[in-house]
């Protein structure tokens, strides 16, 4: 069958597809192809072999000589060599300390980067009464840099990596000479700080200090500048304020019946009082207030009116027998809680007699009188007169006193007429009455005679009830109509 089959296509192709055949041939070329290339690259993998085992060789031969020439100069040497080789051994020891301290020489001078940007608060503009406040933006900006000695110590130019002071020396000097130093930085960052005739006077000194160097320094530190502006800000000015603080730190008390918002106050000046003092307490501090006697002053200010709270306070916020800021604050919900007697509508039961009167009415009262004529009127925002008596109120108040007025003569006229008709149903029961008598007396006398067989005595005509007096003709009659429903006429006078 198989021959048969192969038969059949003897002739001009030995397959029945072309394209068939020229794929399988495609094929057997390209294996052919990639058998050659692996072969020539075994052949390259042969030759660097043969490299790689060579080269080797040599440097073997090569490290052998070197050996064997040092051992034969280790030799010729002998004892001229030992005692070279001790020598360059002490020398390469004392060059290794010398490596030594010079790095730590230069870790000791390596100081922390500082950079300080712009300056972005308010400028100062040599006010006494702003010098504080812009003396406190200053410090909180250079505490968080490390950088606050500058302003009290001349000699301050930072720390090195292991927090020790750097001592003025030529490192220093070189930073001084091109203007790097710590005292230039913060120095320039302080004239950026200022305005008006305070700028004005600094960089007067500092067009002096580049015409006139001192010691090398042609910048002006920041200790400088912070001393002339302290001057400039008259001192004495600044101790007289502090004097006055104290005196309202020390003698200031809470106020009777005070509510929680009136405590916070109360504290939150005694905190503000505190704060102030210890800023001016002078550069060494020796006039600085310990958080124990906050807490004592605020305690001695609530004995006059407050004593109560004020002992149960004391024992709660003590720790080791001070006083603990953080514990008064924590106690102080518990004696004057967040809704503590509002203040409008608290009843002081226990004030004194003995309280000033008021200038405007004569009279002992809390709050603002109504008739003080400096204040604003809450209703219609007009100065000179309170709410109560607000003119844009007059029309309201009429309608509303019109509208009382009618509802009082309403209320009148029914209680009129109650009455009117309280007085009828008293007639008619008094009618009644009567009529029940008669029947009485007149049935007893018929028995009586019937028993007899006496015929009675007619009785004499019965008189009719009285009547009520009739209205005089002069009289008006007004008909009322009660909630019940019922109409009554109630005579007019």
């Amino acid at each position: 069958m198989d021959t048969q089959h192969h038969a059949e296509y003897d002739g001009d192709t030995q397959y029945p597809n072309s394209q068939e055949h020229t794929a399988d041939l495609s094929v057997a070329a390209q294996l052919a192809h990639m058998q050659t290339m692996m072969q020539q690259m075994m052949q390259q993998m042969d030759v660097m072999t043969n490299m790689t085992n060579a080269t080797q060789t040599a440097l073997e031969q090569l490290q052998s000589e070197v050996e064997q020439t040092k051992n034969s100069q280790q030799a010729e040497a002998g004892s001229a060599g030992a005692k070279s080789t001790k020598a360059a051994s002490t020398a390469e020891a004392v060059d290794d300390d010398e490596d030594k301290t010079e790095d730590a020489d230069a870790n000791k001078t390596r100081m922390r980067p500082l950079t300080l940007g712009e300056y972005s608060g308010t400028k100062y503009d040599g006010s006494p009464a702003k010098y504080e406040h812009w003396v406190d933006t200053i410090e909180n900006k250079l505490t968080t840099h490390q950088a606050s000695a500058t302003l009290y110590d001349e000699s301050y130019y930072g720390r090195n990596v292991y927090n020790e002071r750097i001592p003025q020396g030529a490192f220093i000097n070189s930073l001084i000479r091109d203007g790097e130093d710590m005292q230039t930085i913060v120095g320039a960052y302080l004239i950026q700080s200022l305005s008006g005739s305070i700028l004005t006077e600094v960089l007067r000194m500092k067009r002096q200090r580049k015409d006139q160097p001192v010691d090398k320094r042609h910048t002006l530190t920041a200790y400088e500048i912070f001393q002339r502006v302290k001057q400039e800000a008259n001192p004495t000015l600044s101790r007289r304020s502090r004097d006055q603080v104290d005196r309202r730190f020390t003698r200031d008390t809470l106020d009777r019946g005070a509510n929680r918002t009136g405590v916070d106050t109360y504290v939150q000046e005694k905190e503000e009082q505190w704060n102030y003092l210890n800023r001016t307490a002078g550069e060494s501090g020796e006039d600085r207030i310990s958080e124990h006697m906050l807490v004592s002053r605020i305690l001695s200010g609530m004995e006059q009116h407050h004593d109560v709270a004020r002992r149960a306070l004391e024992t709660a916020c003590r720790e080791n027998g001070r006083y603990k800021r953080d514990l008064f604050k924590s106690a102080i919900d518990d004696q004057f809680p967040k809704d503590y007697s509002p203040q409008d509508t608290v009843m002081h039961l226990n004030d004194s007699p003995d309280d000033a009167a008021c200038t405007h009415c004569n009279k002992i009262h809390r709050g603002q009188c109504w008739n003080d004529k400096s204040q604003t009127c809450e209703n219609c925002g007009v100065k000179g007169h309170h709410k109560k008596f607000c003119p844009a109120n007059k029309d309201e108040n009429d309608e509303e006193s019109e509208s009382k007025t009618q509802k009082r003569k309403e209320k009148k006229m029914q209680e009129r007429a109650y009455i009117q008709l309280g007085k009828q149903r008293e007639q008619e029961l008094i009618q009644q009455q009567q009529q029940q008598q008669q029947q009485q007396s007149s049935l007893a006398p018929d028995r009586m005679f019937s028993l007899r067989n006496i015929q009675p005595a007619p009785h004499p005509p019965a008189q009719p009830a009285p009547t009520p007096p009739a209205a005089a003709p002069t009289q008006k009659i007004q008909e009322v109509k009660l909630p019940s429903g019922l109409t009554v006429g109630v005579p007019i006078n």
